[in-house]
């Protein structure tokens, strides 16, 4: 896997973890840049995969919600203000809702 951090974890019906966006670590000032990356493990096999990459980095904090669809929903601080959607059947996201404004420090319950 690549390494990252701040990357926000969500839980998929298939077992699978994704780790979503977060930062990377670069050897000069700033020392980290913003990623689109989305990793997943499989613990059944103990592997890492790559999946579509998010339309809209994020960072600490942010937030990935599994959704009773199977969907994941993701938001946080970062280059635009909303949420994007991943669906892990067709790996793909899209990004249906957007929010007035930027905001930070995110939690998520699943009413």
């Amino acid at each position: 896997p690549t390494v990252t951090s701040a990357s926000a974890p969500a839980l998929l019906d298939d077992g699978r973890v994704l780790l979503i966006s977060g930062s990377e670590p670069l050897p000069t000032p700033p020392f980290f840049s913003f990623t689109r990356l989305v990793q997943a493990y499989d613990p059944a096999n103990d592997t890492w995969s790559t999946v579509a990459p998010v339309p809209n980095s994020r960072f600490y904090p942010s937030v990935a919600q599994t959704l009773p669809d199977g969907r994941v929903a993701f938001l946080g601080f970062g280059e635009v203000s909303g949420i994007d959607l991943y669906d892990p059947d067709l790996d793909s996201w899209k990004s249906p809702v957007a929010m007035g404004r930027s905001s930070a420090l995110h939690t998520a319950s699943l009413l």
